[in-house]
Formats: C-alpha cells, sequence, structure tokens
C-alpha cells in the first residue's frame, strides 16, 4: 500500500497544536470565527489514529464518532471539511451508514484503518443512538449547539475500541470539542470554567484552549483567511456579536430580536447592591406554572423603579414548594423583613386547576400574602409597563435599576428574552416573545410592573397594610404595621 502524505502546518495555529499535543482526555479549543479550530480537530483525529498501537498484524485500528448538532450543518459544514483535508487518502464513504473508513499505510510498514461514524445528535432521545457504540475517541463539531447529555454519554463510549486484550489496549482514548464561545449560561462554560476550580480531579482529566481575539496582533489563522478578515466582519456589528465572533470571548448570544433593547447593562445594572428604602412598601410580580419565578421590586418616592431580588427556577416546581421553600425563607431575610409588601402575579393563576380546587392566589393568601391578579395579560400594556422605566431618567439617573445579583433577569433583558426569528426569507420574526426559559422571569417583572400602573393601583386599591404572618419569631412593629403611604406610588403611562 503506498505511503500517503498530507501537509498541514501549526505555524499559524500555536493553540490548535497545543490543543491537539495534550494529553488529557477531554479537550475544548473554543475561538472566533476563520480561527482554524475544525481543521484542527480533523487533522487531530488522523494524527490519533497514526498513534494507535498496531495489532499483531501491523493494523493500527480505531473508530471515532463526529457529532454536530444537526443533519444539515453535519452534511453542510463538517463533512466538507472533512472532505477537504482526508480526500487525498481516498477514503470510502458509505451513505447508508454515514461512516467514512479510511486505510493508509505509513512509513514504518504499519497499516492505519480508522472507521469515523457521522451523527447528528441534537436532541436528548437520540442519544440512545451512542449507547451501543464502542469507539476509540470522539469529536464533538461546534460544540456549545450540543445537549450536555450527549457529551456525558459520549465520555463513557470512548476508550472501548479496540478492546483491550493483554497489552493491546486502545493508546489514546479522547473527547475533543471545538466551539465558538457560548454564554455562561451554556453547560460548557459550568463544566470548563466552574467545575474544575472545585474538583481536582476533573481539572487533571479535562482543559478548554482559548484563540487570541481576530483583531489582536496574535490571531490566528490569518494566512488562510482574505485580507483584512476580522476587520470586514466587525463594521456594522453590534458589540455583542464583535465580542463573541472576533474576539472570541464569552457573550450573550442573541438569537433573536430582543423584547426590550432598550436595556443598557452599563446603564440598568446597579455597581453597589440594592437595599430596600425605609418605609416604602415592596411589590413581587409572580409568574405561575410549571417554572414558577418572582421578583423583588420597589419603586422609591422621586419614582424610581429597582428590581431588589429574583427567584427563578431551572427544575418544574409546585407552586407550594416554591412559596414554603424559596419565597418565605427569601422575606425573612434582613434585607427583606419588616416591609410591607404585596403580590402582583399572572391572572391565569385565577383560574382552578383540572386537578385542584385551588387558584394560585388562594395558595398565596393561605399561606398569608396580600395577591393580586394582573389586571390585564395582554402584552402591550406588559411590554409599555417595563419599557416607561428602561427609557427614562429621573433627576439625572435610570428610571430602571437592577442588581446585580439578579443573573437570571439580567440575561432575559439583555436578549435572552426574545422574538423568536421565523424561518422564511428576510428578517421577520414572531410576534409574541418565545416561551423559553427566560420567559417565566421575564413575566415576572411585566407583572411587577403592572403592580405600579394607574389600573391596577385603582382597581385593587391598595393598603399596603402586612397581613399577620409570622416569619420566624415574626413579631411585626407598630410603626412599620400601620405605615401606609399618603399616596399611590404611581408613574403615569
Amino acid at each position: 500500500m503506498e505511503v500517503s502524505n498530507i501537509t498541514y502546518s501549526y505555524r499559524d495555529v500555536p493553540t490548535v497544536y497545543s490543543f491537539t499535543v495534550s494529553s488529557k482526555r477531554i479537550k475544548c479549543i473554543m475561538g472566533p470565527f476563520g480561527s482554524g479550530k475544525s481543521s484542527g480537530c480533523v487533522m487531530a483525529l488522523l494524527r490519533y489514529a497514526t498513534q494507535q498501537m498496531p495489532d499483531a498484524d501491523g493494523v493500527r485500528k480505531t473508530r471515532y464518532a463526529v457529532v454536530r448538532n444537526t443533519v444539515k450543518e453535519l452534511k453542510d459544514t463538517t463533512k466538507k471539511t472533512i472532505d477537504e483535508w482526508i480526500s487525498r487518502l481516498r477514503p470510502k464513504w458509505r451513505e447508508s451508514e454515514n461512516k467514512y473508513l479510511i486505510e493508509f499505510a505509513l512509513e514504518d510498514g504499519t497499516i492505519v484503518q480508522s472507521e469515523w461514524l457521522l451523527r447528528a445528535l441534537d436532541r436528548p432521545e437520540q442519544v440512545k443512538d451512542l449507547l451501543s457504540l464502542e469507539l476509540s475517541g470522539a469529536w464533538i463539531n461546534e460544540a456549545r449547539e450540543v445537549p450536555l447529555e450527549v457529551f456525558e454519554v459520549l465520555d463513557g463510549r470512548i476508550d472501548r475500541y479496540p478492546r483491550k486484550m493483554g497489552r493491546y489496549k486502545c493508546s489514546y482514548p479522547f473527547l475533543i470539542l471545538d466551539t465558538n464561545p457560548p454564554d455562561t449560561d451554556s453547560w460548557l462554560y459550568k463544566y470548563f470554567e466552574e467545575k474544575p476550580l472545585s474538583d481536582p480531579q476533573l481539572a487533571e482529566k479535562i482543559g478548554i484552549w482559548k484563540q487570541p481575539s481576530g483583531l489582536s496582533p496574535q490571531a490566528e489563522n490569518l494566512r488562510n483567511l482574505p485580507d483584512g478578515y476580522y476587520q470586514n466582519l466587525a463594521i456594522g456589528k453590534d458589540p455583542d456579536y464583535v465580542k463573541v465572533y472576533i474576539h472570541g470571548e464569552y457573550g450573550y448570544l442573541r438569537e433573536g430580536k430582543p423584547v426590550f433593547p432598550n436595556f443598557s447593562y452599563s446603564v440598568h445594572v446597579s455597581a453597589e447592591p440594592l437595599y430596600c428604602i425605609r418605609g416604602v412598601p415592596l411589590t413581587i410580580g409572580m409568574d405561575f406554572g410549571l417554572f414558577p419565578a418572582a421578583v423583588i421590586t420597589q419603586v422609591i418616592p422621586d419614582g424610581r423603579f429597582r428590581v431588589l431580588a429574583e427567584l427563578a427556577s431551572s427544575d418544574a416546581t409546585d407552586l407550594e414548594e416554591f412559596v414554603t421553600q424559596r419565597l418565605r425563607p427569601l422575606l425573612a431575610q434582613e434585607k427583606f423583613r419588616r416591609y410591607t409588601y404585596y403580590i402582583i402575579g399572572d391572572p391565569a393563576g385565577a383560574s382552578r386547576s383540572q386537578l385542584d380546587s385551588r387558584t394560585c392566589f388562594m395558595l398565596l393568601r393561605r399561606h398569608g400574602f396580600q395577591a393580586y391578579p394582573a389586571y390585564t395579560n395582554s402584552l402591550q400594556p406588559r411590554l409599555q409597563a417595563v419599557n416607561q422605566y428602561l427609557t427614562r431618567m429621573i433627576n439625572g439617573e435610570p428610571a430602571f435599576r437592577i442588581d446585580s445579583s439578579c443573573s437570571t433577569l439580567i440575561k432575559a433583558l439583555s436578549g435572552k428574552y426574545c422574538f423568536r426569528k421565523m424561518k422564511l426569507s428576510g428578517e421577520r420574526y414572531s410576534e409574541v416573545p418565545d416561551k423559553g426559559p427566560y420567559s417565566h422571569i421575564a413575566d415576572a417583572l411585566q407583572y411587577a410592573c403592572l403592580g405600579y400602573t394607574p389600573n391596577q393601583v385603582e382597581r385593587d386599591s391598595f393598603s399596603y397594610y402586612y397581613e399577620d404572618v409570622n416569619f420566624e419569631s415574626g413579631t411585626i412593629s407598630r410603626e412599620d404595621r400601620d405605615y401606609t403611604p399618603s399616596k399611590p406610588l404611581i408613574i403615569p403611562m
């Protein structure tokens, strides 16, 4: 068999080289567009295939899974990149099995035989397709688009081929990932950045390599890109796009049109912790359903709106559990004790459940809360109630401020709560916000803002009195209990 050679230089991609030669079991490389990540991973698979221990017949056998989030992306991008690099090896492509069979000779007389199984695994239920595979290693292409469940299953399927027989075994089991930067909510960020800080064994097992900004003097792969590629790419792009796709940094990735484009992190997120203003009542906005959410807010006497705390649910939670295990303990903290407050919630919570005669508001009142349905559930009044604060200045200060601890709501306002782009030609978006994981906390904010509108206050005639709720030892001073504002704190719409 003829010896084959592929020319690939690491001179312009030193981060790719460092990533490739590392002996860690799990490795991720992250960088901007066009930085050579995918090509580097193809060459890594070939490199590892040549390093496999030969069997008694002098054959170096490996089997790799190549994973992408969708069939279309797998064929349109991943497979084309693979074809570009391995075509000189004359691989056999089996369409019915989505598999490459690669065979070539090395100068030492051994033969490399490597199977590459291409799989689209964008949904957790597709993980079952991996459960019977016995692999040497795997590559997840554009890992930020692939679920954590797929990653975890792949980690358990590598180092299974070739089967260990005496000293003969898989020489280099690996799981490599390449990706454009995700946001800090991603499982990738948590796994590669946060977990190793508290788990020394994991830190030994995994590693992440970050390529430099495309606009920096250290930018990689420029020799293979058009002149001025990154400079031209940056023109007309918003800062979030530049941060993620050109600088290669973690950032919020907007997949649609933000519902609140007037929100600005630098303007609206308080640099210092926000505290309650003595003698001013609190409004708690609540969204119900499977993922309850709440925001604790306060409008201070000059009319500025402040978000002091949030409660978001990442898992399905019963409302009773949410109230008793999370909301009441939060309100029992020193920061919120001795304050008058009331709840404005999703008006759908006034409907009786088919399985339970109680409504959400009946449950809240049974626990001693003053709780009222929002006067409307129409989208435009809800959005207007928030925007009236986001778009105004009062006494030289933003009318809307949010405590930096409210990370879920900040991400929602930054673009995670969005109008989803429709799969049609042109820039067309859905007419209602996407009901994703950030919609619950965003809806809670809207209900809280409705609580300060004339329609809500006039309808429910809030008295601002404490209910007889016994938090901890729970006695409420007469000064606080009897406090009633001289007039409702309302900002005209």
